[in-house]
C-alpha cells in the first residue's frame, strides 16, 4: 500500500491510498495541490478586488440602503455589475447600478473606472440625472475608455411626501417600487443608447414622486433575465416577489431576491433603498 497526505497550506485535507500486488511509480500529489493553493489565492485576490471597487454604502439619516453582488458562477469572483450610493453637499442621494460587459478582472477594472467618473463627475453639482449621464457619456467617448455598458442613475431629493427621484436611463432595466400601501411600480421610460461606441446628444430626465415607506430597487439584468423567456416575464416576477415580501427587514428581501434569480449564468448587482 502507498500512502500520500494531501496538505494544503497547512491544513490536512485527507490523503490519497493505493493498493496492489505489484509495486508501481506514483505520480506526485503536489502538483495538483499547488494548482488547488494558486485556485485560493486568486479566488481571494479577485474577491477583496471586487469589495474594494464597490466601496462601502453610507449611513444616510432618513434612508436604509442595501446592496449585494453575485459573481456569474463559483469560479468567477469578479465582474463589471455595480452599485453606488453617495450624499451630495446639499442632502440630496445619488444612485446608481450598472453592467459593464464581461466576466472577468477586465470588466470589473472597468467598472472601477466608470463608478470612479461618476462619483467626479456627479458630486458638489445640482444637475439632472441625465446631464451627468451625457458628461460621463462624453468623458467616456473623449478618454477612449474601452467600455460597454448600461446604467441607471438618479438623484433623490427630499420633499413633503418623501421624495423625488430624477433618474436617467442608458439602456438599462426600469427601478422597481414596491408602494407603502401595497402594488409595485414599474418605471418604464423609452430606451436611450447605452454607455460606449453609440452617440446619445441627449439623455432625457424622468420624474417620479417616491412616499415614506416605499421600497425602491435598482438591479441588474441578472436579477431577471431567464433563458426562453423575455425579460419583461422576470421583472414582473421579481415584482411580484418585491410586493409580497415587502415588510421583510433589508437584508432578508436582498437575500430572497437573489435566491429568487433564474440562472448563474450572469452577474447581479442590485441596491435596495428605503426612505423612512
Amino acid at each position: 500500500m502507498t500512502r500520500s497526505d494531501v496538505d494544503v497550506d497547512g491544513r490536512m485535507l485527507g490523503a490519497l491510498c493505493a493498493i496492489g500486488s505489484h509495486p508501481r511509480e506514483w505520480a506526485p500529489v503536489e502538483p495538483a495541490v499547488q494548482g488547488i493553493r494558486q485556485h485560493r489565492r486568486h479566488r481571494h485576490v479577485t474577491e477583496v478586488l471586487q469589495r474594494s471597487l464597490l466601496g462601502t454604502l453610507p449611513a444616510i439619516p432618513g434612508i436604509e440602503l442595501h446592496g449585494r453582488y453575485l459573481p456569474a458562477g463559483p469560479d468567477t469572483g469578479v465582474g463589471g455589475d455595480w452599485y453606488d450610493a453617495f450624499q451630495q453637499p446639499d442632502g440630496s442621494v445619488m444612485l446608481a447600478v450598472g453592467d459593464v460587459c464581461g466576466h472577468d478582472v477586465e470588466a470589473a477594472a472597468t467598472m472601477g473606472q466608470l463608478r470612479n467618473l461618476v462619483r467626479g463627475t456627479a458630486y458638489g453639482r445640482n444637475d439632472e440625472p441625465g446631464t451627468v449621464l451625457q458628461r460621463v457619456h462624453s468623458a467616456v467617448d473623449g478618454m477612449a475608455v474601452p467600455v460597454m455598458a448600461t446604467m441607471l442613475l438618479a438623484r433623490m431629493v427630499p420633499d413633503r411626501r418623501g421624495h423625488s427621484v430624477g433618474f436617467a436611463s442608458a439602456g438599462h432595466l426600469p427601478p422597481l417600487v414596491a408602494c407603502p400601501d401595497g402594488g409595485v411600480e414599474v418605471w418604464w421610460e423609452s430606451p436611450e443608447p447605452l454607455l460606449g461606441p453609440v452617440p446619445c446628444p441627449r439623455r432625457t430626465t424622468h420624474r417620479r414622486a417616491l412616499p415614506a415607506g416605499s421600497t425602491l430597487l435598482l438591479y441588474t439584468d441578472g436579477l431577471v433575465e431567464e433563458p426562453g423567456q423575455i425579460v419583461d416575464a422576470g421583472i414582473h416576477r421579481i415584482a411580484r416577489l418585491l410586493d409580497a415580501n415587502r415588510h421583510l427587514p433589508g437584508d432578508r428581501l436582498c437575500a430572497l431576491l437573489l435566491a429568487a434569480a433564474p440562472s448563474r449564468r450572469d452577474d447581479i448587482a442590485l441596491l435596495l433603498v428605503r426612505p423612512t
